[in-house]
């Protein structure tokens, strides 16, 4: 059950990675480094520091959000929580 909602958590909190709004874009991808710093295997270990070079190197407050959503939805689509 832990399981499930750490996995409808973690996607929700990816969904605003998208958001229109560029502060809750910037805050979603600092809560999910933190979440990939702080809980080990929440990902597969391969891709944890790729997903950590976007989430750093991303200009957060860029106001193009169609951007966004297309180049980064693709590179987390492909994440398995553990």
């Amino acid at each position: 059950m832990f399981k499930d909602v750490r996995t409808q958590s973690i996607t929700r909190l990816l969904s605003y990675l998208g958001h229109s709004f560029p502060k809750i874009r910037k805050t979603a991808a600092e809560q999910f480094y933190l979440q990939l710093e702080i809980n080990e295997g929440l990902i597969d270990a391969s891709k944890v520091e790729e997903v950590k070079d976007i989430l750093l190197t991303t200009q957060w407050y860029v106001f193009r959000v169609g951007y966004f959503v297309s180049t980064l939805q693709f590179p987390f689509m492909e994440i398995e929580f553990s």
